[in-house]
């Protein structure tokens, strides 16, 4: 009997990585490629990443089923044009099941392969998302001019409020303050100013660092990371009652949400308060391979549901 091969595609706002497994779930090949968040390039430039990440594979199959997890993918018209597109892209075989959706799906398959619990994003943004018994819901992850609450990009701008005060005297300076000095270059109003209004979402988030490392010894810095730790608690707390959880998994990803600072401890002593019945899990899959067991998974009934 012939092998069948899946393949799953992670798409963000920086690069793409494909991984391709077998009938046996087995890795057997993965590669990286360009940007394909729909929030960073065409749909016309992400289907060409695709692509590109598909033939970077070290070893190519014809595909029997896909699943793309992307970046910047928001509802059924989104979905319904990407998939429509992607059953016409060369290594996809006639009639195979394919399946888009935002890359959170990604994020919560990372836990066991499998879409059911929820996943925490913290990284230069924030966002939840949770499937149980069929349904989903989602919280945050509307992008740094929102704020995305408990973020990178949050702490980093609630360090640059505060170094505001510290410039015009309304707060103290303190040691805290000398780091974001140093980082930004930056000493005084006019260019504050000006860096306010041409803010980078990702210098902003890099400020981050900073504020963990101060938390412990500045009352400013503190501030920020409680205020950041109860906003990640309304969150998760939203998704669990929502869906109607009694228990489950919860993955969290993200370089912020898993470095080890009083930042992660914080909000992980306000989930358990939610539930001690919410286990915290760290990723076991890559998110291109949860992605690729996604696509495996996918319904084989004409007209079935794509995820």
């Amino acid at each position: 009997m012939a092998t069948s091969y899946y393949l799953g595609f992670d798409g963000g706002g920086t690069k793409t990585r494909a991984c391709l497994i077998d009938d046996a779930g087995r890795v057997v090949s993965e590669a990286f490629g360009p940007a394909s968040s729909i929030d960073t390039v065409s749909l016309e430039t992400s289907l060409a990443s695709l692509t590109a990440t598909y033939d970077a594979l070290p070893e190519k199959h014809p595909v029997s089923a896909v699943f793309a997890g992307l970046g910047g993918i928001a509802g059924t018209r989104d979905i319904e044009r990407y998939a429509t597109a992607l059953k016409k892209l060369p290594f996809v075989l006639e009639g195979a099941r394919v399946g888009v959706e935002n890359d959170v799906n990604n994020a919560l398959a990372s836990n066991n392969g499998t879409l059911e619990g929820m996943t925490l994003i913290i990284g230069t943004g924030s966002v939840c998302f949770g499937i149980h018994e069929g349904k989903s819901w989602r919280t945050g992850g509307y992008h740094y001019k929102e704020g995305d609450a408990g973020s990178g990009f949050d702490l980093g701008f609630m360090a640059l409020k505060h170094y505001a005060r510290v410039i015009d005297g309304r707060h103290p300076a303190s040691d805290f303050s000398a780091a974001l000095r140093t980082a930004l270059g930056i000493t005084d109003f006019p260019t504050l100013v000006q860096y306010f209004d041409t803010i980078n979402r990702t210098a902003v988030a890099k400020l981050a660092p900073i504020v963990t490392a101060y938390a412990t010894v500045d009352q400013y810095a503190y501030k920020i990371i409680a205020d950041a730790a109860d906003e990640i608690r309304l969150l998760v707390e939203t998704v669990y009652r929502r869906l109607g959880f009694d228990g489950c998994d919860l993955v969290i990803v993200g370089s912020l949400g898993n470095a080890d600072t009083a930042y992660r401890d914080l909000f992980l002593q306000n989930i358990r308060k939610i539930s001690p019945a919410i286990r915290i899990a760290k990723p076991f899959y890559d998110p291109a391979h949860a992605a690729a067991l996604i696509a495996k998974s996918l319904p084989d009934k004409p007209g079935g549901k794509e995820m």
